[in-house]
């Protein structure tokens, strides 16, 4: 078993691994239309974003990456395409906002049809009329909405609650080791660093520096590893002095260090030469038999030039003087 098939035997008992297939099947769904609505909780950088954007791409979907300021803007952007494809990212400030998570609880609750909202102004009185929504809308946070304290805070907790019943959010692990593994893999296994434009030695090089340093900083992503590899392939005699200030100045843990991954070595396909035809050279009996072969051809051709001599004698003969 080579490195690559043994990577992808580790993601069998790897939850971030199996947490991260669920995510890429719920894009799925969302860009078939079979869902409506996600929640995605999980670590930054991780692949969330990724997973989305692939899926509505793979199938030739048009969607708007949003992050509204408000309440207001919120329903407007909704309101203006009310059957559009939404991906809220980095929406952690979201779910902190009572109006929005006001918003977010129609938005949300899916299976009693269209949703309808409306909004108007205090200040300067605009007002959008009702509507009804029939979008497709993804939010993707980094907080866990299911942690006890969000959920007993007075002021969101009650909102949160709601939500959350109406489209429970899916959570991907967040253990360190297990990101730092899926990543791995992800470069390994699914050439993610050489698809990307960096070469073999470059790949090994920062699958080196990000497990040396895995314990130096807090985010081990794919994300993460991306960066280290196209530092590396823009600055290769500083990229070590940019990527410094990104480190911790002591490893946050006395854990191990992991042996260092590395890409297996390339497979060489051995062409055989092609074959050469060599003569034998003929034996001494081979030679023997070949000068008497020669002799009788030349033997039955005598008569031939007897013939011919005969004629040039009468010739002479009867020629006249």
């Amino acid at each position: 078993m080579d490195a690559t098939q043994q990577w992808i035997a580790r993601m069998a008992t790897n939850p971030v691994h199996q947490n991260m297939e669920m995510v890429h099947l719920i894009a799925e769904q969302i860009a078939d239309g079979t869902r409506q609505a996600a929640i995605i909780s999980g670590p930054p950088g991780v692949g969330k974003t990724f997973a989305f954007e692939t899926a509505f791409r793979r199938k030739g979907l048009k969607f708007r990456a949003l992050r509204p300021a408000s309440a207001a803007a919120l329903i407007a952007d909704l309101c203006a395409n009310p059957s559009g494809i939404f991906l809220f990212d980095e929406c952690d400030y979201m779910f902190n906002n009572v109006d929005m998570l006001n918003v977010l609880k129609i938005v949300t609750d899916t299976k009693s049809g269209p949703r309808i909202l409306s909004h108007t102004a205090r200040s300067s009185g605009r007002s959008i009329s009702e509507t009804k929504i029939r979008a497709r809308c993804v939010f993707l946070t980094n907080i866990d909405l299911r942690d006890k304290k969000r959920l007993d805070d007075k002021r969101i907790g009650p909102h949160l609650a709601a939500i959350t019943s109406r489209c429970p959010p899916y959570v991907v692990a967040s253990n360190h080791e297990k990101v730092w593994e899926h990543t791995v893999y992800l470069a390994i296994a699914k050439k993610m660093l050489l698809q990307q434009g960096a070469s073999r030695d470059e790949t090994n090089l920062a699958l080196r520096y990000f497990t040396e340093t895995m314990y130096l900083t807090r985010d081990v992503s794919p994300r993460r590893l991306a960066l280290v590899a196209r530092e590396i392939m823009r600055s290769p005699t500083a990229w070590r002095d940019l990527l410094a200030p990104t480190l911790l100045p002591s490893p946050w843990s006395s854990a191990s260090i992991p042996p260092i991954p590395q890409l297996p070595p390339k497979k060489v396909l051995m062409l055989s030469p092609p074959s050469t035809a060599i003569t034998p050279t003929p034996t001494r009996s081979q030679n023997s038999g070949l000068t008497a072969s020669l002799g009788k051809r030349s033997g039955a051709e005598e008569p031939r030039t007897q013939c011919k001599t005969q004629v040039e004698a009468k010739t002479r003969t009867n020629a006249p003087a």
